[in-house]
Order: structure tokens, then C-alpha cells, then sequence
């Protein structure tokens, strides 16, 4: 049934995802452009649980951040910010996931690491190679390991002289341009990984070190690093 605007009531009873709260008209249309005014604009259908309560399908939990916002500008434990982020992003709060971004761990995350994971060149390409050949060798196995080549730019070196490296690799980060280094970029390789649940942890496997040209002194600068994924 498709509520008018007249027939929603001051006081709003919710259910988001089996947590209840209660809440006032005015705190959800609060930001005129978000996804709640919106839902409680009247021109939407709602779903009510069988108590009678506007359903919502997302954590109850983080939702009630969501509502101290709302009331009194109040912010999140900055340990849940970056999931509270993602529940003001999906309300369309604005207001909140701009100051998010402006606190740890956001900050650090949008200004920094994303920056960062920018200028690599197609670093989740790379990722996606990475997985796919652990992945590949997991078969009956505890264990799985995939190498990686990293090399960091340097204007005086031409790290591309065609020769054969010493190690074989199934991606490869670099060159870049950035402040943060080979220890920094494979930290963010393995944030990535743990964040979709890998259990995964990197070691130094080497550098190429084969001279570059006949008459250089100058040798290949790539190195290599081998991720292991546990599995069980």
C-alpha cells in the first residue's frame, strides 16, 4: 500500500533487520536528498512486519549510529566507522559520509590508500591474478602460494631492458610514482585480501638482480615476493 504523505504519523516504529527502533517523522526526512526522506515521502510502497512496523532491510544494529546522527550529529566509534560508512552511503546521509571520510580509519583509507592504489597501474587486475592462481593450486592442498613482482620506478633505471628475470610471477605491481614504498603497496595488496576473507600472509622471495646490458653496471632492481593463502 503506497502511504501519502498525510498518513505517515509523527512517531515512526521500524524493524530494520529484526531490531526495533522508534524514531520521529521528522529525524528520517531530515536531509531532503536522502533515501530515507525519500522512503517516508509517501511515494513509495512500504513493507510492514506483521506488528505493524516499516520493515528495513539492513543491520538494525549499525542503524541506530545512523539515527544518533540524525538526532544530534553524534558519530560512530571510529572502529565502526568504515561500517557505518557504508550504511550512510547506502541512506544517502551525505552529511555523515563526509565527515567519516574525515576521521581514522576513513581518512587514512580515502586520502591515502585509495590515492595511492590509483596511480598502480591496474592494481585490481593484478589482485584478481593473484587469487586466481591460488585458487588454481588449492587443490587438496592446505596451502597455496603465488609470487608477485614489484618494482617501484626509478627515473635513473629502465627496469623494462628485455631479459628473463630469475623468478617466474603471476602479476605485477608497478611501476609508480608515490611516496609509499614495496612494504606499503604489498600491506594494501594484503588489506585487500583480508577484507574478502582471505587468510594470506607474503615473505621476500628474491630480487632479479641480472645485469642490464653488456656494459652496464646496473642491474635489474624487480623483486619478488611469494603470498601464501592458508585454506583450512
Amino acid at each position: 500500500m503506497m502511504a501519502a504523505d498525510g498518513e505517515f504519523p509523527p512517531v515512526i516504529e521500524l524493524n530494520v533487520g529484526g531490531a526495533h527502533h522508534t524514531t520521529s517523522l521528522r529525524t528520517l526526512r531530515k536531509y531532503e536528498d536522502s533515501m530515507l526522506a525519500a522512503m517516508f515521502s509517501g511515494r513509495h510502497n512500504l513493507t510492514r512486519d506483521k506488528e505493524g512496523r516499516y520493515f528495513v532491510d539492513r543491520n538494525g544494529t549499525h542503524f541506530g549510529y545512523i539515527l544518533d546522527f540524525l538526532r544530534n550529529e553524534d558519530l560512530p566509534p571510529a572502529e565502526l566507522s568504515p561500517e557505518i560508512f557504508k550504511e550512510a552511503r547506502y541512506f544517502g546521509i551525505d552529511a555523515l559520509c563526509t565527515l567519516l571520510r574525515d576521521v581514522p580509519p576513513l581518512f587514512g583509507e580515502h586520502t591515502g590508500r585509495q590515492e595511492f592504489i590509483a596511480r598502480l597501474p591496474e592494481y585490481q587486475e593484478n589482485v584478481e591474478k593473484l587469487i586466481q592462481t591460488a585458487r588454481e593450486s588449492a587443490v587438496a592442498a592446505r596451502e597455496s602460494k603465488a609470487v608477485v613482482c614489484v618494482y617501484k620506478a626509478d627515473s635513473n633505471l629502465d627496469a623494462d631492458n628485455l631479459h628473463t628475470c630469475r623468478y617466474q610471477w603471476c602479476a605485477s605491481f608497478g611501476p609508480w610514482n608515490a611516496t609509499p614504498g614495496i612494504n606499503d603497496l604489498l600491506d594494501s595488496i594484503t588489506v585487500d585480501l583480508k577484507d574478502r576473507r582471505y587468510n594470506v600472509e607474503y615473505a621476500r622471495k628474491g630480487e632479479c638482480g641480472i645485469q642490464l646490458g653488456e656494459l652496464s653496471w646496473q642491474s635489474c632492481p624487480k623483486q619478488f615476493y611469494e603470498f601464501t593463502f592458508k585454506w583450512w
